[in-house]
């Protein structure tokens, strides 16, 4: 019996070692400049798998990354680690980020969460000019619009105003944002 107390604790100790392993090499692969874009993105992934909420420190050094794909997957990886922390960080992202991957992933956590404390946030960024291109619409504002219509957000002069938008998938959703909620 001692023997095999001894010996599960010898494998369990191994397997601990092995982990510690793992995952500084997933580290290394994740946050290496010589790896490419695919390898670092995988390996990031399966160190957040490994830890969850241990690799919170790592997800912020994802966050802070040069790279848009690095804190692309770390605003993905911290909606399944600490979704709080996700929303905060999704309407940070918003504002500052230069990304338009990366704000658009912002948006999809956001109309996932259906956090409605972050509406103002959203119309912000659906009215900030680096969602514009030569006065015309990116993919990011519908998107935006769809998110502040699923959570429910009853903004009606502003999606009065969205009416006029030169983009007619806004003027669309604006419509549809209007009969829905003063249908109920």
């Amino acid at each position: 019996m001692k023997f095999c107390i001894i010996f599960l604790c010898a494998l369990l100790f191994q397997s601990a070692q092995a982990s510690k392993t793992v995952t500084h090499d997933l580290k290394n692969k994740a946050f290496s400049d010589s790896k490419t874009m695919p390898e670092r993105w995988k390996a990031f992934m399966e160190l957040v798998k490994i830890k969850n909420k241990e690799s919170l420190p790592d997800i912020q050094r994802a966050l802070n990354s040069d790279d848009w794909f690095m804190r692309d997957a770390a605003i993905k990886a911290l909606l399944y680690v600490d979704s709080k922390k996700a929303v905060a960080e999704a309407k940070k992202i918003l504002k500052e980020d230069p990304a338009l991957v990366v704000r658009t992933s912002a948006v999809e956590i956001l109309r996932f969460t259906k956090d409605k404390s972050s509406a103002s946030a959203l119309w912000k960024a659906f009215e900030d000019k680096k969602n514009f291109r030569k006065n015309q619409s990116l993919w990011i504002r519908p998107r935006i619009l769809s998110a502040l219509i699923e959570m429910e957000d009853k903004n009606f002069p502003k999606y009065k105003a969205a009416l006029k938008d030169n983009d007619k998938r806004i003027q669309k959703m604006a419509k549809y944002a209007i009969d829905k909620f003063t249908r109920k």
